[in-house]
């Protein structure tokens, strides 16, 4: 009975563990540098993603090594925007995320007021 009950539960777990990673197969990221003129990396920079297609946003914060990752997000289109004090906002008009991705997304942030704004192209 014991037994049983241990088997079941183990295929339970199994079943959990692979519903999760079966959802995850239509998902993508976004990752990127953040960094200043001089190529120093940018600390505590605000990323928002926006998907262009529904307006969803996600906002994260660059890391102590200036990098960032957004996700996982859905399929499809985005915007990146990226701000702190002391510089102007940097934005990736389009981005294309499609399953398992893993989108490169570099900023190099110009010193500004985040009033002003550049566009970053590839």
């Amino acid at each position: 009975m014991i037994q049983a009950h241990r088997c079941f539960s183990s295929l339970l777990a199994l079943l959990v563990l692979a519903t999760g990673l079966w959802a995850q197969q239509d998902m993508g990221v976004i990752t990127g540098l953040v960094t200043d003129p001089s190529g120093a990396t940018v600390v505590g920079a605000r990323v928002t993603s926006t998907n262009l297609d529904t307006n969803e946003t996600r906002t994260v914060q660059s890391s102590e090594t200036g990098t960032y990752t957004i996700g996982p997000l859905r399929i499809g289109r985005y915007s990146i925007a990226v701000e702190t004090q002391g510089f102007k906002r940097a934005v990736w008009p389009e981005l294309r995320v499609s399953a398992q991705d893993r989108v490169r997304a570099d900023v190099q942030l110009e010193v500004g007021q985040i009033t002003e704004a550049i566009s970053v192209t590839a």
